[in-house]
């Protein structure tokens, strides 16, 4: 998407995890505007979007299923972020903690892509 409707898009993801029935969506829509938006303005907003969802996952939802959601977001973020980014380390402790909440299949299913 152009950057210009990037914002709005980060904002309508975001207002996506505060429904069950759209978290996995808006989940989705913002692992989905990573790679236009890390090393841009749009940077920060897409990184307190997954901060938002990490947040909402934590308190209100545990099944593995939104979790995976939460894993994938997670996982682009970190990759795309530089390993000097100051949001990195926050991330990192995202991945681990989705890790954490989601079936062996879904961990090994990330760990073959990251050394991909």
């Amino acid at each position: 998407p152009p950057r210009a409707s990037g914002m709005s898009s980060v904002a309508d993801a975001t207002a996506e995890l505060s429904s069950k029935k759209t978290v996995v969506a808006g989940l989705g829509k913002l692992k989905d505007l990573v790679d236009g938006t890390v090393g841009t303005a749009g940077e920060e907003a897409v990184i307190q979007g997954a901060k938002r969802g990490f947040t909402v996952l934590q308190t209100r939802f545990s099944s593995a299923r939104f979790w995976r959601a939460g894993l994938d977001l997670f996982v682009e973020l970190d990759c795309a972020l530089q390993d000097n980014h100051p949001a990195k380390g926050e991330v990192g402790k995202w991945v681990q903690a989705a890790m954490d909440e989601v079936d062996e299949e879904q961990r090994d299913r990330i760990r073959a892509e990251r050394e991909a």
